[in-house]
């Protein structure tokens, strides 16, 4: 069985970003269906995922599992109304992930990004 790859998450993260940004400029929800295996709870793939999406948006980014009922919250350092407005938020699809994964893996604590200066 094929181990979920952090840099392919973050080059479909990048890519459903570029479709999304073509698409509608401005959009505030960004959904990525990531059709991959997930490893057990306590991954920090879901974290690195919404770090980037912080990092990519400088925004606040939101990682929830399909029942909408747990989710992991980024968010950088300077928060304000700004990045509130282009948050977006990914939509993880659990029947598409490892049996073995559980929405428990969402329940990481949330972190404060760095900011970074790659743009």
């Amino acid at each position: 069985m094929t181990q979920c790859n952090g840099s392919l998450a973050l080059d479909i993260w990048r890519l459903s970003h570029d479709l999304e940004t073509q698409r509608s400029v401005g959009s505030s929800n960004i959904v990525l269906q990531l059709m991959m295996p997930l490893v057990a709870p306590g991954n920090t793939l879901l974290l690195n995922i919404a770090e980037e999406a912080v990092k990519i948006d400088e925004g606040e980014a939101v990682v929830m599992d399909d029942s909408f009922e747990n989710y992991l919250q980024v968010a950088p350092e300077d928060d304000s109304s700004e990045a509130d407005l282009k948050a977006p938020t990914i939509i993880l699809h659990a029947q598409l992930c490892h049996p073995d994964f559980h929405a428990r893996a969402l329940s990481l604590p949330a972190k404060k990004c760095k900011k970074t200066s790659s743009r």
